[in-house]
């Protein structure tokens, strides 16, 4: 009976470790999403920066597990080499879908995010 009580602790124990590490990362993973954000609401209008495109250049590493993120990026970039005319709401849908994979999709106003984006 000792010995069962025993190992039902070193299970427990290695069960929260795994789970605290799952945390941990997951955790470290938003953050990483979150700084890629605000760089992004930092820069929009200067969408000819350097800065603009290290961090354009940063969502396909930073948001691989968001298909929908990385459609909108897809669409984003592709209007901006056509020169479409809908740049502005592409990357509107770019930064509306990553607000959402951060649960930051209340009230956003994507108009008034994107008004003096040009590009």
């Amino acid at each position: 009976m000792q010995q069962i009580i025993m190992v039902i602790g070193i299970i427990s124990t290695i069960a929260v470790a795994v789970y605290s590490n799952q945390c941990k990362k997951l955790s470290e993973r938003n953050k990483r999403k979150s700084e890629v954000l605000e760089k992004l609401m930092a820069y929009r209008n200067m969408t000819k920066s350097k800065e603009f495109k290290e961090v354009i250049n940063s969502i396909p590493v930073i948001f691989y597990d968001s298909k929908k993120i990385l459609d909108a990026l897809k669409q984003f970039e592709f209007s901006v080499e056509k020169h479409s005319g809908n740049e502005r709401d592409k990357f509107g849908i770019l930064l509306e879908e990553m607000h959402i994979n951060l649960g930051l999709d209340a009230n956003i106003d994507v108009t008034y995010l994107t008004r003096y984006a040009k590009f």
